[in-house]
């Protein structure tokens, strides 16, 4: 489709005002195009997208504001440890262990089952030795894990 090939071209231009309410207009005349996940790069992180999925339409056609990633990065340090708490498709984990170099080390959590495989997929499309992407994502795949202790009830969650 045309409009679907134009609007992802559009895509690689710098994020300005109005981009994001562009595409949202647009959208309902392309969605008959989003068959299958598509591949997109951001920030030199490659990324699996499920353009049903909202978030990932976003980072696919719009990807996150610029100036964002740019400040979120200024604090990112290779001896860091992050912990990313609702990953969902995993964009700022991934975007993160890249800028650490492979030291540090990111913790990502997906309570999302769907969105945690499709995590998982990302840290597999990812270039690289696994020893250069220190992510963890959602062990339990979604899963929450309850604990106990003096101060909670059964199965009450506790951090």
């Amino acid at each position: 489709m045309l409009l679907d090939q134009l609007l992802t071209a559009y895509s690689r231009f710098p994020h300005q005002p109005g981009k994001g309410v562009l595409y949202e207009r647009l959208m309902p005349l392309v969605s008959g195009a989003w068959k299958v996940p598509r591949l997109c790069t951001r920030f030199g992180v490659r990324l699996e997208c499920d353009l049903n999925d909202k978030v990932t339409r976003e980072i696919y056609y719009t990807g996150f504001n610029r100036i964002d990633c740019r400040v979120l990065k200024r604090f990112v340090r290779p001896e860091n440890i992050i912990l990313n708490a609702g990953a969902n498709v995993g964009y700022f984990s991934l975007l993160c262990a890249k800028w650490m170099h492979g030291k540090g080390a990111v913790h990502s959590f997906e309570p999302f089952p769907d969105t945690a495989r499709r995590f998982q997929r990302n840290l597999e499309t990812e270039p690289g030795p696994p020893t250069h992407r220190p992510l963890v994502p959602s062990s339990s795949l979604g899963l929450r894990r309850h604990c106990r202790n003096e101060r909670s009830r059964p199965g009450q969650p506790r951090m």
